[in-house]
């Protein structure tokens, strides 16, 4: 029975893979197209950050704008990607896309269950994280933001095992994108050296070091190849969706340090307020804050980062579902909670579906932000004791 049951899911898989390769134009020729053109390049011995080479490739996808879609990721990134590369560009955006939310399903599952939420219940955590916005932004253009949610509740599951190499190997994935999560790996240098985990630094160190190996093996310049275009064209030009950008629009956007001030700002008030959280500091209870307050002050950031704050949505979702049949015979705090719910979905719909410039949208985390306090009032975010969690 069993094998009947998994030859059918993969008869499903491959159907699903089949008809998304048929109507691959349900795609936008996006960020997956950078991707996946970069890990050609690198398959092929050439620059994956040269942008007439990119342009060559990409217009033979169908992109039709006169400049090419640029890859700024690291090497390792590459390195995560190429697998899929390897593939045709329908045949690789298809896999991505079903790798994508399998991944996703499958570390939302387990979230759900460390933040304590019902096993009755965990539709409830599918439902949250296919209906949040960034989510669907991040799916629909095959961002590579799935590495970094996969590479924090990663973390947090195999810490709670006390595998601590292997969280170290999880969190490197976040990696990819370390200015999302900036205020993380602030504290996971603290914590890392307060408790002598040095394990926790080999599991990260591996973890960089295999997809910067796949990147490199094909193409040894590629590490160069990289330094050079950072430093020959620098990201003063980009006006993204973060406090930042929005400062220097007020002020002038030839200020260019004021991208970084927000950053400085979260990271001082984090070192501030540390001390008083460090002796009863867990892990489960602050990294949603950690991902809603990079994300808040990140000094380069679209909308569709802000999908990694799905941790903070399920946090919150697992702790209101605890409280929640009390909270339902009590005339004046069920409509306050309602009205949270629908600010909640609605401004969720709205960062999802409204298509606007991205410095219109640097608000976005930051409501987000505001919400989870809000919520946190009414359920104080909490865990199950650590132990071995059921698929």
């Amino acid at each position: 029975m069993k094998f009947l049951k998994y030859s059918i899911y993969i008869l499903l898989i491959l159907g699903g893979v089949y008809v998304i390769v048929l109507r691959s134009n349900i795609f936008p020729l996006f960020d997956y197209l950078e991707y996946w053109s970069a890990s050609q390049l690198d398959i092929h011995q050439q620059n994956p950050y040269n942008p007439d080479q990119l342009y060559t490739l990409q217009i033979t996808q169908g992109w039709q704008d006169p400049f090419p879609i640029l890859m700024w990721n690291p090497p390792p990134s590459i390195g995560l990607m190429l697998p899929f590369a390897i593939l045709p560009y329908a045949f690789s955006r298809a896999f991505y896309f079903l790798f994508s939310i399998v991944t996703i399903f499958v570390a939302t599952l387990y979230l759900w269950e460390i933040y304590g939420g019902g096993i009755k219940l965990r539709w409830l955590a599918l439902l949250l994280t296919m209906s949040f916005g960034p989510v669907l932004q991040m799916l629909k253009l095959g961002q590579i933001n799935t590495w970094s949610l996969v590479g924090l509740i990663g973390f947090l599951y195999f810490l709670r095992k006390n595998k601590i190499f292997t969280a170290g190997l999880f969190s490197s994935l976040t990696l990819v994108k370390p200015h999302i999560v900036y205020l993380f790996w602030i504290a996971l240098i603290l914590w890392s050296l307060s408790k002598r985990y040095w394990s926790f630094w080999v599991g990260v160190t591996l973890g960089v070091a295999i997809p910067l190996a796949v990147a490199w093996l094909p193409n040894p310049l590629v590490i160069s190849q990289y330094l050079f275009r950072t430093s020959n064209q620098p990201l003063d030009n980009w006006i993204t969706a973060t406090l930042g950008s929005q400062l220097r629009l007020i002020f002038g956007p030839e200020h260019f340090w004021l991208q970084f001030v927000p950053s400085l700002a979260g990271s001082a008030i984090f070192l501030l307020l540390l001390p008083s959280y460090w002796k009863t500091w867990t892990w489960e209870r602050c990294l949603p804050w950690l991902v809603l307050g990079s994300l808040a002050t990140s000094s380069y950031g679209w909308n569709f980062d802000n999908s990694i704050g799905i941790i903070a949505v399920v946090a919150a979702a697992a702790a209101i579902s605890k409280v929640f049949p009390k909270i339902r015979h009590e005339k004046k705090l069920f409509p306050f909670v309602c009205g949270l719910c629908l600010l909640y979905f609605g401004l969720s719909l709205f960062l999802g579906f409204v298509n606007l410039p991205q410095h219109h949208l640097w608000w976005g985390a930051s409501a987000l932000l505001l919400l989870a306090w809000l919520f946190q009032r009414l359920a104080p975010i909490e865990t199950i004791p650590a132990g071995p969690i059921e698929a």
